[in-house]
């Protein structure tokens, strides 16, 4: 053949070369854009309450109070993220899920998922969390329910003004 002596020496230091190499050129891949609560946006319709629910694996996810204007939320995006919504009569559900962000080439660029809620909006969140740092910045936020799922997480909850309906496991 072609190569001699055993193939599979040659392929695990070819594949843990190739893997740190994935890892270690995502740290520098190119910033095209600049990070900024614009690249979501999920469209309020006209909605006088809304449900979210975000599901968040692991690394950092920061949520706070964003602009009242037609969006309900808006938010960094990149690969990793996906959402849905629909409008059920006046009340928005809306679903985020919100990938890793530690992993290169498919979380964020800021190393964190950046989402701004409309604070005239009377919202539900609920969070499933699995190994994640939640930063929760509720000033101004019309939160009426608070729901948290999480593993291994930690979360950093402010802003709360009136008392809503905050559940833990």
């Amino acid at each position: 053949g072609y190569l001699s002596g055993d193939v599979l020496g040659w392929f695990w230091p070819l594949l843990i070369t190739a893997g740190g190499a994935w890892i270690v050129l995502g740290g520098f891949r190119a910033r095209t854009k600049a990070a900024s609560n614009s690249d979501l946006a999920i469209p309020s319709q006209a909605a006088r309450e809304a449900m979210l629910t975000i599901s968040h694996g692991a690394g950092r996810l920061e949520l706070r109070a964003g602009p009242s204007g037609s969006e309900f939320i808006t938010g960094n995006s990149a690969p990793g993220i996906s959402h849905s919504s629909r409008l059920m009569g006046e009340r928005l559900e809306v679903t985020v899920d919100a990938g890793p962000s530690v992993l290169p080439f498919i979380g964020p660029e800021a190393g964190a998922w950046k989402l701004y809620l409309n604070p005239s909006i009377p919202t539900q969140i609920l969070l499933h969390a699995g190994a994640a740092h939640l930063e929760l910045d509720l000033t101004g936020l019309q939160v009426t329910r608070l729901d948290h799922d999480g593993g291994a997480s930690s979360m950093k909850l402010s802003g709360l003004v009136a008392r809503p309906e905050l559940t833990t496991p």
